[in-house]
């Protein structure tokens, strides 16, 4: 019912309009995704999914700002209807699935070599609190929305791993009935419980596309290398080297690959 840009009024009422307006920028009338009311000076805009993932307790955390955290404003059911209209005449934040990975990379990129970034430790924490549920929702998220951005979420710290920690996606790999207990697996849970068949799909999809891999021969040969024969290992003890040699040879006659 509310007067919004498109509406075409004569000049005498437009007075009315800004007045509207600047009431409900400045005053706790205009109507949040948790169903209260805010400013909507307060309100940031956003896709439902995106809602649904980040509580207010979430983009109070993640969302940059002074005196009252954000919240989240009601969504129109429809674009370009009379309700999304007005909300757009209230000039309200986006802070969308874009903003969101850009605070993902910001806070949770992990890199080495001669220019080393590492993750906001505080931010980790936070991510490792979250239930196996959230991540699940959180990956199906990235893999629906944001697949021509996957590339950029490769060295972030944000895989779920079966001991409770959060690594890059090349240092973890899908579980499988024969793999080590020293192996870094993905927490099944975040990609295999639930009841939401496509949301478990979406989450494993996800993973596979940033660089989490099923653990084989080549890969067990790879964290061996890794752990033993860097220049910063301890050196493996005879029976340890000679048991990783034979291993070594027989993957190379194998395979005729030599290990990575």
């Amino acid at each position: 019912m509310l007067p919004n840009p498109q509406d075409q009024i004569p000049p005498r009422y437009q007075g009315i309009r800004t007045a509207i307006i600047a009431a409900m920028k400045a005053q706790p009338l205009t109507p949040t995704h948790g169903k209260g009311y805010a400013p909507a000076n307060r309100l940031i805009q956003a896709r439902a999914s995106l809602k649904e993932l980040l509580a207010e307790a979430d983009i109070a955390f993640l969302v940059d700002h002074k005196g009252e955290p954000p919240l989240w404003a009601i969504g129109a059911t429809q674009r370009n209807n009379r309700i999304d209209q007005f909300l757009s005449g209230l000039e309200i934040r986006e802070w969308g699935l874009a903003k969101f990975i850009g605070t993902l990379r910001k806070h949770a990129r992990d890199e080495d070599g001669l220019y080393s970034i590492k993750p906001d430790e505080k931010f980790l924490s936070w991510l490792k609190q979250k239930p196996p549920a959230w991540i699940q929702e959180l990956y199906a998220l990235l893999h629906g929305e944001a697949q021509n951005v996957s590339h950029q979420l490769k060295t972030l710290r944000i895989v779920r791993r079966s001991d409770g920690n959060l690594s890059r996606a090349d240092q973890a790999f899908f579980a499988t009935g024969t793999t080590a207990e020293d192996v870094p697996v993905v927490d099944p849970a975040v990609y295999a419980s639930g009841t939401s068949k496509s949301e478990k799909d979406d989450a494993k999809k996800f993973l596979s596309e940033i660089g989490v891999r099923e653990i084989g021969e080549a890969e067990q040969i790879e964290l061996i290398l890794k752990r033993r024969y860097t220049q910063e290992a301890k050196i493996p003890d005879d029976k340890t080297y000679l048991d990783d040699l034979k291993r070594f040879v027989a993957f190379v006659e194998e395979t005729g690959t030599p290990p990575a």
